[in-house]
């Protein structure tokens, strides 16, 4: 099998993580997937985070806390492999 592995996705802010995706989720690049409340500066508007790349939400951190480097998300690119694997012939 070849790598599924589209991008991953880190964080680069301290703070609360509002996760708008979960796993086998489909996303776009640039699609919004979620909100980090940071405690670096309360008051602060949350920031966004986007999808690096179009495919499937493979996994994610889910732990409220996090901090800078910690893993977000796998975005698995969508191949006729994956989709077998998923069971599934349908196309996002």
């Amino acid at each position: 099998m070849t790598n599924p592995v589209s991008a991953t996705i880190d964080f680069e802010h301290n703070g609360l993580l509002e996760s708008c995706v979960e796993p086998g989720d489909p996303v776009r690049k640039g699609d919004f997937i979620a909100h980090i409340y940071t405690t670096e500066r309360t008051g602060s508007d949350p920031v966004e985070y986007l999808a690096a790349s179009d495919g499937i939400i493979l996994g994610g951190h889910y732990s409220p806390l996090i901090k800078i480097g910690d893993f977000m998300n796998v975005i698995a690119r969508i191949t006729q492999e994956l989709l077998q694997l998923l069971g599934t012939r349908n196309e996002i």
